[in-house]
């Protein structure tokens, strides 16, 4: 009777034990890679800006050409330069993009003052 009992409960810590490293295995998943060369950095992750105002987005790394877009012109604008300018109450975006197409999103908002 002890053999059963010793040989039930080394099967079972066995058992448990495989179901642990099973478990740690399915935990491992490969590190996302990342093309760093070919991201944006830009220095504001959003906007908020009075009617009127104008603030002077920069990205980087600035060895690369960006070209800016405003989604919503009627909103805020934004120069060759980078220079956006609140226009009217909403909201809007403006995109920076590069000659890879990569591109990175500024969610803006316009209020009233």
């Amino acid at each position: 009777m002890k053999n059963i009992k010793k040989k039930t409960t080394l099967f079972g810590v066995a058992f448990i034990l495989s179901l642990v490293s099973l478990n740690m295995l399915n935990g491992c998943t490969p590190e996302k890679e990342y093309d760093y060369e070919k991201l944006i950095y830009v220095n504001y992750k959003s906007l908020t800006l009075f009617v009127g105002d104008a603030v002077q987005l920069k990205a980087s790394p600035s060895s690369i050409a960006t070209k800016w877009l405003s989604e919503d012109p009627n909103v805020a604008d934004v120069s060759a330069e980078g220079v956006v300018t609140a226009n009217k109450a909403g909201e809007t975006f403006i995109i920076a993009t590069r000659q890879d197409a990569t591109e990175k999103k500024i969610p803006v908002k316009v209020v009233s003052r």
